[in-house]
């Protein structure tokens, strides 16, 4: 959840992200980017605002499901 997102946050900012959306129903879920309830603008406006470490995308899909979650990502950092 995103409290526990700026829990971590207030101790450290990482250098390494390993990516993948979810639903919050879901304990352990990896899905491409978009699919799931996680809301990316918002966590890099709100709290990743200046990352500028890498990303690792935990898709186990297809390698057009990293290519896309990949191009999702890239349009919020680009802004």
């Amino acid at each position: 959840n995103y409290e526990y997102l700026e829990e971590i946050l207030k101790i450290k900012m990482p250098g390494i992200l390993h990516l993948s959306d979810k639903k919050f129903s879901v304990i352990h879920e990896h899905v491409p980017i978009g699919e799931g309830e996680i809301d990316f603008e918002s966590v890099f406006n709100n709290y990743l605002p200046n990352f500028k470490g890498k990303i690792i995308f935990e898709v186990f899909e297809s390698d057009d499901k990293i290519v896309e979650s990949f191009e999702k990502i890239k349009r919020i950092l680009v802004k």
